[in-house]
């Protein structure tokens, strides 16, 4: 059976062929209603089309909305690790040449006073050269751990013995403090890294204190002391070093093998001055090292 091209209906890109028989056999108006019944077919496979174009569509979005609140979830997560561990972990593959540099360590040694100084005419005094030497060890051991925590410090906390008044022995173990840390700041430690606390006479070791540790001291001369109590004193005229906020603080041995150490042991008062106690502060002042009491 034969197709008049002629009568070809087209919609879109679909032909729609109508045979020629079928308009000889029902007529005209049949064939009218025929062509309207396949138009109608026609738009309802269209509509379809579109209708899945549309659900596609959708899909679509919904998929990019699952996946945005996956990227937020995600990402709160990596921030709260990062705040609760201070960094994010990451794996990586890390080839070391050579050696890994360790954590220097900062050896802190405590610096000892002659008695008296410095004095208040001349704060910048009483530093020894071996003292120096130790606190210049001791700026450049500092600085190298700064760059491992820039958060460090020194406390620097100026003693004295126990003789003289509270009046004089207190400002006397803050000039040795600010001496110190005067000192550091010209070895290239930044003042606001220093702080200092001045302890007069108020926290000495005592004596068994000082003879353990010198026991232990590996600076302890072969030499016999002249006087115990003159050791215990000499011992007392010192400032400590303490690393923050680690706590670690300076050895308090005494350097009794340096060039100054007769002077560091001395226990007279500088220029001849006389030693005194305040009548309120009721304590007994030894004041000669080869007595009885001095002995014990």
């Amino acid at each position: 059976m034969g197709y008049r091209t002629g009568s070809a209906l087209r919609e879109g890109r679909l032909v729609i062929p109508v045979k020629t028989s079928s308009l000889r056999t029902v007529g005209k108006k049949a064939a009218v209603v025929e062509i309207l019944e396949m138009k109608a077919q026609l738009r309802n496979k269209v509509n379809a089309r579109d209708t899945l174009n549309l659900e596609i569509l959708h899909l679509h979005e919904k998929i990019r909305a699952v996946h945005k609140r996956y990227l937020t979830v995600v990402l709160a997560e990596k921030r709260k690790k990062h705040s609760s561990s201070g960094s994010d972990t990451q794996t990586a593959t890390v080839r070391i040449v050579g050696s890994i540099e360790p954590i220097p360590e900062v050896a802190l040694s405590s610096v000892f006073f002659p008695t008296g100084y410095p004095t208040e005419r001349e704060p910048d005094g009483g530093l020894l050269q071996s003292q120096q030497e130790v606190l210049a060890r001791t700026a450049t051991a500092f600085k190298a751990y700064l760059e491992y925590d820039p958060d460090a410090r020194l406390t620097i906390v100026g003693n004295t013995d126990e003789r003289d008044s509270k009046a004089r022995n207190q400002p006397l173990s803050q000039r040795r403090a600010d001496r110190v840390k005067q000192y550091l700041t010209t070895l290239g430690i930044p003042e606001s890294k220093i702080e200092t606390v001045a302890q007069g006479k108020e926290h000495p070791l005592d004596a068994a204190t000082v003879k353990s540790l010198h026991e232990q001291n590996p600076n302890k001369s072969a030499k016999s002391l002249e006087s115990f109590q003159d050791l215990v004193w000499a011992y007392n005229r010192r400032v400590d070093l303490v690393l923050q906020p680690k706590g670690t603080q300076s050895t308090q041995f005494y350097p009794d093998t340096v060039p100054e150490a007769k002077l560091l042991f001395k226990s007279g008062w500088p220029e001849g001055g006389d030693i005194v106690t305040l009548a309120a502060e009721k304590v007994h002042v030894p004041t000669n090292s080869n007595s009885e009491d001095n002995q014990k």
